[in-house]
C-alpha cells in the first residue's frame, strides 16, 4: 500500500535544549555570530538559546539536527576569502550556486559551488572550468554568446557602450537574460 503525502512521519525531535545548541556551535567551532549567520538568526538570538533554561522550538530544530548528523555542509556552505581581484556569484534566482574568483591578467578562476544540482552550476557538469570556460560563461550571460555580431551591436547600444566591457555589462543587467532565471553578479 502507497503512503499520500499527508500520511508521511519524519523522526524529529519537537524542540532543542540550550545545552544542545551550545554543543553544536561548539562541534562546529564557530562563534555565536557565526552561527547565527549560517542559521539566519542574529548573535543575540543564539546567545538567549544557549542562556535560557527552556527547550528551544521551530525550524531550527530540524537545521540543528542536520547539522549535527552532517557538519561538513557547514564548510560546504562556507564562503572563501577572496584572493583575485574579481569576484562572480551566479545564481539561480536568489539562491547563490556558484561562487567564481577571477584574475583577468593572469587569465585565472577559482570555482566553488554551493549546490549539488548540476543544472544550477555555474559550469554544469564541468568539474575543473578554465579560463575559457569563465569567458564564454560572461558572454553568454552578457546576451552575445556565439560571437553575433549584429548582437554585440544591440548590446553595446542597450548599456550605452562603444566597446566592449563586459564588467559594465553585468553591472547594468546582473547577467539576467529574458528566458531563464539564472544571473551573473559582480561583487564590489
Amino acid at each position: 500500500m502507497r503512503r499520500t503525502k499527508k500520511e508521511l512521519e519524519y523522526a524529529l525531535a519537537k524542540n532543542i535544549l540550550p545545552e544542545e545548541i551550545h554543543a553544536l556551535r561548539k562541534r562546529l567551532n564557530l562563534t555565536q555570530r557565526d552561527f547565527g549567520a549560517l542559521l539566519g538568526v542574529s548573535a543575540k538570538t543564539i546567545e538567549r538559546w544557549e542562556s535560557e533554561d527552556k527547550p528551544v522550538t521551530g525550524p531550527v530544530v530540524t537545521l540543528a539536527r542536520i547539522l549535527w548528523e552532517y557538519p561538513q555542509i557547514e564548510e560546504r556552505l562556507q564562503v572563501p576569502k577572496r584572493e583575485m581581484p574579481h569576484r562572480f556569484w551566479f545564481c539561480w534566482r536568489d539562491y547563490r550556486c556558484t561562487l567564481i574568483d577571477a584574475d583577468n591578467k593572469k587569465r585565472q578562476i577559482r570555482v566553488k559551488d554551493f549546490t549539488l544540482d548540476h543544472t544550477k552550476k555555474a559550469f554544469g557538469i564541468v568539474s575543473r572550468p578554465d579560463f575559457e570556460d569563465f569567458e564564454e560563461l560572461v558572454a553568454t550571460r552578457c546576451g552575445i554568446g556565439g560571437g553575433n555580431s549584429t548582437q554585440l551591436k544591440y548590446v553595446l547600444k542597450e548599456n550605452g557602450l562603444t566597446e566592449y566591457d563586459p564588467l559594465a555589462i553585468l553591472r547594468n543587467t546582473q547577467g539576467r537574460l529574458p528566458d531563464d532565471e539564472f544571473s551573473l553578479i559582480v561583487e564590489e
